[in-house]
């Protein structure tokens, strides 16, 4: 994979200069010892000498520093992929369910719940069926909006699916535990794709 390979190259090119700074710190310390003077002190470099290798040192550091976030960067927008790619299976699953009682039941359908249904809840539901498809497809065109109105969707689903199934006592039904489970999920590790999906790798200026 392309983070995979990235990362590898990172990791080598972190080697390489952590290694670099090593040796050229040995061979500083060896020519110090190998200058001193009689009295034990040992002579110094040269003004521009010191410069050059403290400039050396500090691009150095920085080009570190730099390739250290960018992996962090790298490793963060896998993780948000790969969360993402869990809520918009899940969204895409409930778009499904939500599609098949629609063409079999009708656009409004109260979903077993009869004259206790509101129409308003036929409605929000018969929504649901173009908010889920319309989140999954947010979470990779636009990552942050699509997680937001996930965490919107599932939100609100839950809140209003509480009330009938505390009226109609379905609280260990399938279908409300498995929400309630998505909920879980989704306050949990939505914030954290959020993140990486805000940060985008750039090159040192």
């Amino acid at each position: 994979m392309p983070g995979s390979r990235q990362g590898t190259r990172l990791t080598r090119c972190l080697r390489c200069l952590r290694q670099h700074y090593r040796t050229e710190f040995a061979r500083i310390e060896a020519r110090c010892k190998s200058r001193k003077g009689t009295n034990g002190v040992a002579t110094r470099f040269s003004a521009p000498a010191n410069l050059s290798f403290a400039a050396m040192v500090a691009v150095n550091f920085g080009l570190v520093s730099w390739a250290q976030r960018l992996s962090m960067k790298i490793r963060m927008l896998r993780a948000s992929m790969a969360i993402r790619t869990l809520f918009a299976l899940c969204l895409f699953a409930a778009t499904f369910n939500h599609a098949r009682a629609i063409l079999q039941h009708g656009v409004l359908w109260d979903y077993g719940y009869g004259s206790k249904i509101a129409l308003t809840s036929q409605i929000y539901w018969a929504l649901l069926t173009i908010l889920d498809p319309l989140a999954a497809v947010l979470l990779f065109v636009k990552p942050r909006t699509g997680i937001w109105l996930t965490v919107a969707i599932i939100v609100s689903d839950v809140i209003h699916n509480t009330y009938y199934v505390a009226t109609n006592d379905q609280w260990l039904a399938p279908f409300y535990l498995a929400q309630v489970a998505f909920l879980v999920i989704v306050l949990g590790l939505a914030p954290v794709a959020a993140r990486a999906a805000a940060s985008r790798p750039q090159a040192p200026v």
